[in-house]
C-alpha cells in the first residue's frame, strides 16, 4: 500500500476516534444538563443557538475546505493563500459575532422569548471562537496533523461539558450551560491559533489576489449550503405537517444513532482532502482515489449493516419502548452508506481536491432539481418514511452523476469489483436478521444477532475482499497509535482463521 493510502487510513482512524469520543462525552453531558435544567430551561439553549448556528453555516464561504486543500500543498505561494484565508476567516468571525450581538434583541422577540436576548448576546463570543476554530482545525488536517486535530476536539468537548455541568450545579442555570460553550471554544481556540501561526511560520504575507482565488474556489462550495438551508426547512416543515410528534421524535433518535457513522464518513472525506492536492501525477491521484473507494466500499457497508442488526435492541434499551419506529428509520437511513461502491463518500472531497468546485456545485444543483419534486411528493404521501426515501433517491442520483463525471476526467473506478465488496456485509446481515425476528428478549437479541453478524462477516470478508486487501489495511492501520495495533492484530488473526476454515491456507502460502 502506498504511503498516501496509509495516510488516508491513519487520518480516518484518528479523526473518527476524536469525533466518536467527543460525541459520547457530549451525549453524556447533554443528558446531565437536561436533567439538571428540566425541559423548559433546556429548550432555551437550543433556541438561543439558532442565530449563532445560522451564522456558522452562512459565513464559511467554503474557506475551511480551501484551507485544508491549500495547506496540504507545501510551497511559498500556498502559504500566502493559507495566511490570507485565515485572515479573511478572522474578519468574517468578527463580523458574524457583531451581527449576532446586534440582532440578538430582534431575534429573541421574533422567537417570542425576549428573555433569551442575554443568552444570544453571550453566544456572540461562541460564534467568533467557533468559526475561527473551524478554520484552524482545517489547517491542521491539511498539514496531516490528524492526532492534534482529534485531541483538540476531545479537549474542547471535555471543557464544554465539565464547565457547563459545574456552572449549572452552582446555580447559574441556562447562563451557566451557555457559558460552558463560550469557555470551551475560547480556551481551545486561543492556544490553537498561537500554535497554527508558529506552524505556518513567519513572515505572514497577505494577498488580495490570494483572497480572490480563495473565494473563487470556495463560493461554489458555499452556494449549495445557502440553498439547502431554506429547502431543508421546507422539506422538514412538510414532514412535520403530515407526521405526528411521536414519529418526529422517533426520527430524531434514529438520526442521533447514526452520528458515529457520519463521523467516520466525514473523517474519510477530510483525510482524502488533505492528501489528493499534494499529488502531482494525475495517474497517482486516480490510483489513490480508486483505492479510497475500494476501502470505503468494504468498511462503511459493514458498519452500516451492523447498525441495522443492533439498532432495535440498543435503541429500545437506551431510549425506551416508545421508540418502536426508530429502528426502522435507522435501517433506512444507513442504506445511504451502501452507495460507497459508487464513490459516494469520496466525490465530495475529490472534486474540491483537484480544484473543480464548479463540478461540486453542478452535482448539488442536480440534487436540488431532483429533490424539490421528490421530497415534496414522497413526504406528503408517506410522511417520515417518504422523507427518508427521498434523501436516498437524491443521494443515489448524485452519486451516479458524480461517478460519471469522475470517469470522464480519467479517474479509474472498478465498479464491479467495488460492488462485490458489499457481499460479505449482505451475507452477514441476512444471516443475523432472522434472529431479530425470532428472539423476543432485547438483551439476547443483541448478543446473539451481533455475534452471528460478526462471525459471518469475519469469515467471509477475507475471501470476498481478498487477503491482500486486508493485509494492506492491516499494515496501514498498525502505524496508528493506540487502537491501530489492536485492530491490525485482529485483522491478521481473522485472515488466518478464515483462510484455514475455507481451506485456502496452503494456497495462500504458495
Amino acid at each position: 500500500m502506498s504511503r498516501y493510502s496509509e495516510k488516508l487510513l491513519k487520518g480516518t482512524v484518528l479523526l473518527s476516534a476524536g469525533s466518536i469520543i467527543s460525541l459520547v462525552i457530549a451525549a453524556a453531558g447533554s443528558i446531565i444538563i437536561a436533567r439538571l435544567l428540566g425541559p423548559e430551561n433546556y429548550g432555551l439553549i437550543g433556541m438561543s443557538m439558532i442565530l449563532p448556528n445560522l451564522m456558522l453555516a452562512l459565513t464559511d464561504l467554503g474557506i475551511n475546505t480551501a484551507l485544508t486543500r491549500y495547506s496540504s500543498i507545501r510551497d511559498s505561494s500556498m502559504k500566502t493563500i493559507v495566511v490570507s484565508g485565515l485572515t479573511l476567516k478572522i474578519i468574517l468571525s468578527l463580523l458574524s459575532a457583531l451581527i449576532v450581538y446586534i440582532t440578538a434583541p430582534y431575534v429573541a422577540k421574533a422567537l417570542g422569548r425576549p428573555y433569551i436576548e442575554p443568552y444570544i448576546k453571550l453566544l456572540s463570543i461562541f460564534t467568533l471562537a467557533s468559526l475561527l476554530y473551524g478554520a484552524l482545525n482545517s489547517i491542521l488536517i491539511g498539514y496531516g496533523l490528524y492526532a492534534l486535530s482529534s485531541i483538540s476536539q476531545v479537549i474542547l468537548t471535555i471543557i464544554r461539558v465539565s464547565s457547563a455541568v459545574l456552572l449549572v450545579i452552582l446555580g447559574y442555570g441556562v447562563t451557566g450551560a451557555i457559558l460552558g460553550h463560550v469557555i470551551a471554544w475560547l480556551l481551545t481556540t486561543i492556544p490553537l491559533l498561537v500554535y497554527t501561526l508558529k506552524l505556518i511560520g513567519l513572515p505572514l504575507t497577505i494577498s488580495l489576489r490570494s483572497i480572490r482565488e480563495l473565494l473563487h474556489y470556495g463560493i461554489p462550495l458555499h452556494l449549495p449550503v445557502v440553498i439547502s438551508i431554506p429547502l431543508g426547512q421546507l422539506y422538514y416543515s412538510i414532514m412535520v405537517r403530515v407526521s405526528s410528534d411521536w414519529e418526529i421524535g422517533n426520527l430524531s433518535v434514529a438520526q442521533n444513532f447514526l452520528a458515529p457513522l457520519n463521523a467516520i464518513g466525514g473523517a474519510i472525506g477530510m483525510s482524502l482532502l488533505s492528501i489528493l492536492p499534494s499529488l502531482t501525477s494525475s495517474n497517482e491521484m486516480s490510483i489513490v482515489t480508486s483505492k479510497a473507494i475500494r476501502i470505503t466500499s468494504l468498511i462503511m457497508p459493514a458498519l452500516a449493516c451492523g447498525v441495522i442488526i443492533v439498532s432495535e435492541p440498543l435503541i429500545l434499551t437506551l431510549y425506551g419502548p416508545n421508540y418502536t419506529m426508530s429502528p426502522l428509520y435507522t435501517s433506512l437511513l444507513v442504506l445511504a452508506f451502501l452507495y460507497a461502491p459508487l464513490g459516494s463518500l469520496v466525490w465530495g472531497s475529490y472534486f474540491p481536491s483537484i480544484g473543480r468546485t464548479d463540478i461540486s456545485l453542478r452535482i448539488s444543483l442536480v440534487g436540488t432539481a431532483i429533490g424539490i419534486p421528490v421530497y415534496v411528493t414522497l413526504t406528503i404521501l408517506a410522511g417520515v418514511i417518504g422523507y427518508i426515501v427521498s434523501g436516498l433517491l437524491v443521494g443515489l442520483v448524485q452519486s451516479i452523476y458524480a461517478l460519471s463525471i469522475a470517469r470522464s476526467l480519467g479517474t479509474r473506478v472498478d465498479l464491479k469489483s467495488n460492488t462485490v465488496m458489499l457481499a460479505s456485509s449482505i451475507l452477514a446481515l441476512t444471516s443475523a436478521l432472522p434472529i431479530i425476528l425470532i428472539v423476543n428478549n432485547l438483551i439476547l437479541e443483541f448478543i446473539i444477532a451481533a455475534t452471528v453478524y460478526t462471525i459471518v462477516l469475519a469469515l467471509t470478508t477475507p475471501i470476498i475482499a481478498g487477503e491482500d486487501t486486508l493485509k494492506e489495511i492491516s499494515q496501514a492501520i498498525i502505524k496508528t497509535k493506540l487502537i491501530g495495533p489492536i485492530t491490525a492484530s485482529l485483522l491478521n488473526v481473522d485472515i488466518k482463521i478464515a483462510m484455514k476454515i475455507w481451506g485456502l491456507e496452503e494456497k495462500s502460502s504458495k
